[in-house]
């Protein structure tokens, strides 16, 4: 009887942890409702400019986030929105340097 209960509570055990991991592993995929399309779509119409117009040279997705730079009209922008909100959380400009316009013209 009391390889039946340990049985038992392993069994509960393991349920109880599959349930959690995937119930966190959906939470994390539906946290970033939008695309990092959308999120350079957002970036660029707060400029007034086309994506297209953008040239990337560093993205990534960290934190609840799309985090990126690129190069506008001479201009280094690094933009962070938000993946679940849509809102811009930081801009930021700077002058651009060589190895910036290398990275971008290599992301092609």
């Amino acid at each position: 009887m009391k390889k039946m209960n340990r049985k038992s509570i392993l069994t509960l055990t393991a349920a109880v942890a599959l349930a959690a991991m995937t119930a966190f592993g959906s939470l994390s995929a539906s946290a970033a409702s939008l695309s990092f399309e959308d999120a350079l779509k957002i970036a660029a119409q707060h400029l007034g400019r086309d994506v297209s117009e953008l040239q990337i040279i560093e993205q990534e997705y960290d934190d609840g986030k799309y985090e990126f730079d690129f190069i506008l009209d001479d201009v280094k922008y690094e933009f962070e929105v938000g993946a679940s909100s849509g809102k811009i959380l930081k801009v930021e400009q700077e002058r651009p340097d060589w190895e910036d316009y290398y990275e971008a013209e290599h992301r092609r």
